[in-house]
């Protein structure tokens, strides 16, 4: 391996890694910086509930895949 070939190879993985973080942000993180999520922590999430989030969960094996049949 060439020693020129080090510095070509430096700035493409650190090419990957800004693709890397644009991409994750773009995908995990849809709705917004810290404003959004301090807001929702702050008053939304205190009105979640599991409990109704379980009732609307598919807890029976290929229940779905089954209506498609």
């Amino acid at each position: 391996m060439s020693s020129s070939s080090f510095p070509f190879r430096g700035i493409v993985f650190l090419l990957l890694l800004v693709y890397l973080a644009v991409l994750s942000k773009r995908i995990l993180f849809k709705n917004g910086g810290v404003r959004y999520y301090r807001h929702y922590f702050a008053h939304e999430y205190k009105h979640y509930s599991v409990k109704s989030g379980w009732k609307k969960a598919n807890t029976v094996p290929f229940h779905t895949v089954n209506m498609y049949k």
